[in-house]
């Protein structure tokens, strides 16, 4: 209720904003504007998917699909990143210091 007439605070009894507020306040809007932005792509991206499954007689929904999303795991978009990542994993679990053991 800032500003407004009648309350607890009116412009005139406002202290100044600090400029830290003001730059993050910046930050929260372009972070805003990049989400905005990502999800529009993100609807054209399955627009056109459900696109072409009406065209080739898929159903709407892909149980595999919609079972792992709500399971969390997500397929890397790179190959690369999904090797970097099995690597780091087999060898921290394959570390002596990481299984108890000594060579």
């Amino acid at each position: 209720m800032d500003g407004v007439p009648g309350s607890a605070w009116e412009d005139r009894d406002m202290p100044e904003i600090p400029s830290e507020i003001l730059t993050l306040r910046a930050s929260i809007d372009n972070v805003d504007a990049a989400l905005m932005h990502l999800l529009a792509e993100r609807f054209k991206f399955t627009r056109r998917v459900g696109e072409l499954k009406a065209q080739g007689g898929l159903p709407p929904r892909t149980p595999s699909v919609t079972a792992s999303r709500s399971r969390g795991s997500r397929r890397s978009p790179t190959p690369r990143a999904s090797t970097r990542s099995s690597r780091r994993s087999s060898v921290s679990s394959s570390s002596p210091r990481s299984s108890g053991t000594t060579s």
